[in-house]
């Protein structure tokens, strides 16, 4: 038989006692929670309705500095309440990244008044010429060209689209193909990529269209590479002819061959 000594005898608790003891701390842990969440919301009360609270001022940081007026980031947050413990930076950012133009975007509260706000606007590359004031940038996200990019000028690009929602990834092969074109040609005088029919289900009907400057070329979907290669020899040919040199249609498709039109 095992014998418990006296000392571990008087070191175990009834289990009435033991039970009351549980009981108590519990009440005491969760009343000491309770009253730190009644203080915690006794104090927000206060400085929701305290003057020195009041928003004052938004201040916007990014990569470009101010590159939106300070009443249109309020608007695009929904800005209402004028108190800073009032104001939600965590819906203020999603209401931001809903907005198509936005890439990314940190809203921080800075007491007593003030609102720090971070946001990446995105670089359109181009026109999407499918759709009215839409542009496009390197990650194939289209959004609106007005009123933010009014003054700029970008190429165009066409992929044949039907439909068409801002802020959603556009994908695709016409699209790939577009963009490796334009990383292709964005150093030159790009101004056309028109790749609607490059997939066309007639192989007569398949082309590419590609602005360059003054000229517009015609270039097939499997061999384009080659035929730029083409059109920079023609290049040097018409620098000594200046009947070549402005707005010509040079179509490339067939090998060894080009046919020059007026345009």
């Amino acid at each position: 038989m095992t014998r418990i000594s006296r000392q571990e005898k008087q070191s175990k608790l009834p289990l009435g006692r033991a039970i009351i003891v549980i009981l108590l701390s519990t009440l005491l842990i969760s009343g000491s929670a309770g009253l730190g969440m009644l203080y915690y919301q006794q104090i927000r009360e206060l400085r929701t309705r305290d003057s020195k609270y009041q928003i004052t001022s938004i201040v916007q940081t990014g990569p470009e500095q101010n590159q939106l007026k300070t009443d249109t980031i309020a608007k695009i947050m929904e800005l209402e309440s004028e108190n800073l413990y009032l104001f939600s930076a965590s819906e203020a950012r999603e209401n931001l990244l809903r907005s198509p133009f936005v890439k990314e975007a940190k809203v921080k509260k800075v007491p007593p008044g003030t609102i720090y706000v971070d946001y990446v606007l995105r670089k359109p590359i181009a026109i999407l010429g499918d759709f009215s004031n839409t542009l496009l940038d390197e990650e194939a996200v289209s959004f609106p060209k007005t009123p933010f990019f009014d003054q700029e000028s970008y190429p165009e690009i066409i992929l044949g689209l039907n439909e068409l929602k801002w802020g959603e990834e556009i994908r695709g092969r016409r699209l790939g193909l577009a963009l490796q074109l334009y990383r292709e040609l964005s150093s030159s005088s790009l101004t056309l990529i028109d790749v609607s029919r490059a997939f066309a289900p007639s192989y007569g009907d398949r082309q590419i269209v590609v602005g360059l400057g003054s000229h517009i070329l015609r270039l097939s979907t499997k061999n384009y590479r080659q035929e730029l290669q083409n059109y920079r020899r023609l290049m040097s040919y018409f620098e000594d002819h200046s009947e070549f040199q402005k707005d010509l249609v040079i179509d490339l498709r067939i090998p060894q061959l080009g046919f020059i039109t007026k345009s």
